[in-house]
């Protein structure tokens, strides 16, 4: 529906479960989510200190670390996300100028056939 419009999601990073032996399930569905819709995501990230701990969302990370730091996060996720926008755009236009420059060569192709059966046709040579 907008082609040039990117999906940004923002996960949990249940990086604590990982040490309990199980799955960082926020971030993995975050990967899935983002990837369904060839979007980008983002799950906030913890210092090596605050690792280990319960906090796994963006609400945690603004409590221990302050909105600044979950807007720098959240500001590095975007700037990718509008990155891959942009290149998504630039290899779409290429793309169209490529195909529109082998249709232009049919056209002139075509012509050029026509006006040289035109010419056998006058002078009685039909091919």
């Amino acid at each position: 529906m907008y082609p040039y419009r990117s999906v940004f999601i923002v996960g949990d990073n249940d990086q604590h479960n990982v040490s309990k032996g199980l799955n960082n399930s926020g971030l993995d569905s975050a990967r899935k989510a983002a990837h369904a819709v060839n979007g980008r995501y983002a799950v906030p990230k913890f210092t090596s200190a605050q690792r280990g701990k319960e906090f796994s969302d963006y609400s945690d990370l603004h409590r221990v670390a302050g909105l600044q730091a979950v807007k720098w996060q959240i500001q590095a996720g975007l700037v990718m996300a509008r990155v891959n926008v942009n290149e998504d755009k630039e290899r779409h236009q290429s793309q169209e100028r490529s195909h529109n420059r082998v249709e232009e060569q049919k056209e002139v192709r075509k012509h050029k056939l026509e006006e040289k059966e035109a010419r056998e046709k006058k002078r009685g040579r039909l091919i």
